[in-house]
């Protein structure tokens, strides 16, 4: 059981690293289509504000979206504990640290940070 909620967990955190790439691209792309529309109404002397809210109101929610899954997958990192007895990161639902092979019944030191 501990092997598939630990490959669930990788699974996830896989999937929100590609999600993360996938949004900087996706940013990246309109921040580059902002920066080309700027240009295009500068060199027509057309500038105006008003008309990028719109784009920047994108590459806001893109940026809202990116902060929610790297904050998602802090918290995966935060769930480790220490091993009572060898001091190695191991998992919260191991019974046992695969390092050293000790009980881990009882509460462990949480690890607080990433």
């Amino acid at each position: 059981m501990v092997r598939n909620d630990s490959s669930r967990k990788w699974w996830q955190i896989l999937s929100m690293f590609l999600k993360l790439r996938s949004l900087y691209r996706e940013r990246r792309k309109s921040i580059e289509e902002l920066g080309a529309k700027v240009y295009e109404l500068y060199r027509k002397n057309e500038l105006d504000t008003e008309k990028f809210k719109e784009y920047c109101q994108k590459v806001l929610s893109l940026e809202e979206e990116i902060e929610e899954i790297k904050e998602k997958l802090l918290s995966f990192k935060r769930e480790k504990i220490f091993c009572k007895s060898c001091g190695q990161d191991i998992s919260p639902e191991m019974s046992y640290c695969p390092y050293c092979g000790t009980p881990q019944k009882e509460n462990p030191e949480r690890r607080n940070s990433p």
